[in-house]
């Protein structure tokens, strides 16, 4: 979604395009954090208007390029945005469960794996215990994720937003650096 802006050839509509997407990424982002009573059939929603409209943006860059500049990346980039905003948009709550429980089960995993990875280290390495702690941590988010997806992904969309504005600020950043730089 945010980390395909590949930029080869330093474009007005390059740069147009990374601003747009950026403001929409920060505007998501604080629409989550100041929507308080949000709920998550809402945040998805909002997402997948989020992701359709980066998508749109990337397809429209894409088809924009003169033909020696068309990124294939990009053009995946867009379709698979599309794609996404449109799943999200119509199954708003089907795609934030299968998110979430994707992300307890990798948790749930990896915390059992880091506490046996631990367990097995504590003879070669003084601090195992960091291992033992972190992987106890992690399985602990993994069960509360399986077991209350809901409560789980409002927890996570302070996390989440936070991700946002940092990736729309550094789109931001980007675009500006790229009108520059074609106006040079």
């Amino acid at each position: 979604m945010l980390e395909g802006t590949i930029v080869v050839v330093p474009t007005k509509p390059t740069g147009w395009s990374l601003i747009l997407r950026g403001a929409l990424a920060v505007i998501f982002a604080l629409v989550i954090l100041i929507w308080s009573d949000i709920t998550v059939a809402a945040v998805v929603f909002i997402f997948g208007l989020f992701t359709l409209l980066d998508g749109a943006l990337s397809l429209g860059l894409w088809f924009a390029s003169s033909k020696g500049t068309k990124n294939p990346w990009l053009l995946a980039l867009g379709i698979v945005s599309v794609l996404a905003g449109l799943f999200a948009m119509i199954w708003p709550n089907k795609t934030a469960i299968i998110v979430v429980l994707i992300i307890g089960w990798w948790a749930l995993i990896l915390g059992v794996l880091q506490l046996v990875s631990a367990l097995a280290a504590r003879k070669m390495f003084p601090f195992w215990w960091v291992g033992l702690i972190s992987g106890g941590i992690t399985l602990a988010l993994g069960l509360w994720l399986v077991i209350a997806p809901g409560t789980g992904i409002l927890a996570m969309l302070v996390v989440i937003a936070t991700f946002l504005i940092l990736a729309g600020v550094a789109m931001l950043f980007e675009g500006f650096k790229t009108l520059r730089t074609a106006s040079a």
